[in-house]
């Protein structure tokens, strides 16, 4: 993986996907991941705000002093 400042994760899936604690499982992973390969500075989490892991992700951003976006306004 190349040496990046600033990378976006987009946290997305089902609305009936309810298994709050595998998303944040997963999202955890994909950050370890990234950082251990990587010289990322910064990693922003991205989601449409949907229910279900696009909410997971934020809750996951908020309670790791992640920062978060939701789709719209990262296209802005």
């Amino acid at each position: 993986m190349k040496d990046i400042e600033t990378l976006k994760l987009m946290v997305c899936g089902s609305r009936d996907f309810e298994n709050e604690d595998i998303v944040k499982k997963h999202i955890s992973e994909i950050v370890d991941t990234i950082r251990s390969k990587s010289n990322v500075k910064n990693i922003i989490i991205v989601s449409g705000r949907a229910k279900g892991p696009d909410t997971f992700g934020e809750i996951f951003a908020k309670e790791n002093d992640f920062t978060y976006k939701n789709l719209p306004e990262v296209l802005i």
